[in-house]
């Protein structure tokens, strides 16, 4: 009798044991959801409709040249000094590099309505056609604080005689809040510059 039971107990503890270790795990071994936040650039201005260019510019965007930090899924912040912060729970959905013209283009259109504008590899072509090339110096801020915005754009005439226009673009703005207001201080920048773009693509339109 005492060789059943000690034969018994042999068998039950470690199945007690297992079935407490599982309840303890149980939590731990559930799926979690996943806490990355997805952000993608969005235009400011939208075309109302396509419409048909009336004696305006017609103007490609070359691929827009950004800082290597922007070249990344993971946007990064700044610390306002020298460190930077690479958030792995809140990333880009598409590269700047590929979004940034066409919300360029987005805003641009809006703005210069009378013009037909381009991203490449897609050309606009006309006789007086230009190409718009811009360069970002820096885009980078503090969450909580206020994002850094510095840009040189011009305007080139694509048969070769030259620039047209050159300016540059030095705006700060303010981040309020989490990610979501970082994400929105980028959209403000890219819309204010396309609005310059856009004037100056106007008075071209006006001396054609």
């Amino acid at each position: 009798m005492k060789d059943n039971i000690y034969t018994l107990k042999k068998f039950i503890l470690p199945l007690v044991a297992a079935v407490a270790l599982a309840g303890c795990l149980g939590g731990a071994l559930e799926p979690k959801p996943d806490p990355t936040a997805f952000y993608r650039l969005s235009a400011k201005d939208k075309v109302v409709s396509a419409g048909e260019v009336k004696g305006g510019v017609c103007a490609t965007i070359m691929p827009v040249v950004l800082p290597p930090y922007m070249e990344r899924t993971q946007i990064v912040t700044s610390d306002g000094n020298t460190r930077v912060d690479v958030s792995e729970f809140n990333r880009w959905i598409e590269l700047p590099s590929m979004s940034f013209g066409r919300v360029l283009m987005e805003n641009i259109s809006a703005n210069a309505k009378d013009s037909n504008i381009s991203v490449y590899p897609s050309v606009a072509f006309s006789e007086d056609a230009v190409w718009i090339k811009v360069s970002v110096f820096e885009c980078i801020g503090t969450i909580g604080g206020e994002l850094s915005f510095k840009a040189n754009w011009q305007i080139i005439s694509s048969d070769n005689k030259g620039e047209i226009c050159s300016k540059d673009f030095i705006k700060s703005y303010p981040v309020k809040g989490g990610f979501d207001s970082y994400v929105e201080a980028i959209n403000e920048a890219c819309a204010d510059l396309s609005r310059q773009i856009a004037a100056e693509l106007n008075k071209l339109s006006k001396k054609s």
